[in-house]
């Protein structure tokens, strides 16, 4: 009923008939089988989420199992939390990578949750088959790695005082024990230190000085010249030392730290 009012409503809107190629949905099995008989050629994917969630349910049920896998340090529970990496599979290779657990498994005791797994998501005629929950990671799961991996960054660096010392007081990060395996391959960037070039500025600035030194005694020493030549017909009594004119008949010299000035006129122009 539903997706005849759905399809109706597309042909008002867009006047084409509503096709769905792949549909979305959880692990509902009446839900497939509704979109199935309304668009044969649809793909069903599921959830990888729910998926977790139906694997964690049947955990749940044995107390046993479940006391295993929360334990961190258990060699059962650490096996049990493989088989959520096995939706990151091809399809065709979710039954090799089921088989390799099996043959890794720690104890018999829990044939229970295997068969469980087996019957209705790994045989092909399950009601879940892998095509339906199964893939690769795309690329874009590359850049969502690195959400998850600077965070545990952030909080290692928060974790360790300047002093070197691990701080008590600093809340853990909930994710931190489970990325702790990037802990050895962590390494920090080397530093570059300013001392070097503190050094060569202190250079540079020295070479500048002795280069001020000399211009001064050179500009001393051409003041000397200049000042023992005098202008004949000069209309002033005394001549400052000489400079390029800025203009035909004058300029003005300026000096910032006797604050006066002297104009000096050119006695061979007509005034």
């Amino acid at each position: 009923m539903l997706w005849d009012m759905l399809e109706k409503l597309c042909i008002q809107l867009t006047n084409e008939p509503l096709q769905i190629n792949v549909f979305h949905v959880d692990f509902e099995k009446a839900a497939h089988n509704a979109v199935l008989e309304k668009f044969p050629n649809c793909v069903i994917v599921c959830c990888n989420f729910h998926l977790g969630q139906s694997w964690y349910r049947r955990i749940q049920q044995n107390k046993l199992l479940l006391k295993e896998y929360l334990n961190k340090s258990s060699e059962i529970g650490t096996w049990l939390k493989c088989f959520f990496g096995l939706s990151y599979l091809p399809p065709n290779e979710i039954s090799d990578g089921f088989t390799d657990l099996l043959s890794i498994a720690p104890t018999n005791m829990f044939t229970e949750f295997t068969d469980y797994i087996l019957e209705n998501y790994i045989l092909p005629d399950s009601d879940f088959p892998p095509v339906m929950w199964a893939s690769a990671p795309i690329e874009n799961y590359k850049k969502l790695w690195t959400n998850p991996r600077d965070a545990f960054r952030r909080a290692a660096k928060k974790s360790v005082t300047k002093s070197g010392q691990k701080s008590k007081n600093i809340k853990k990060w909930k994710y931190e024990d489970e990325m702790s395996f990037l802990r050895p391959h962590m390494k920090e960037k080397d530093s570059i230190s300013n001392i070097e070039s503190m050094v060569s500025d202190d250079d540079d600035s020295d070479d500048n000085e002795d280069q001020c030194k000399e211009s001064e005694n050179l500009n001393s020493s051409s003041e000397d010249t200049h000042e023992s030549i005098q202008s004949p017909n000069s209309l002033t009594s005394t001549l400052q030392p000489f400079r390029k004119p800025v203009s035909k008949n004058s300029f003005v010299s300026k000096k910032k730290k006797s604050n006066y000035q002297i104009t000096i006129r050119n006695p061979h122009l007509k005034h």
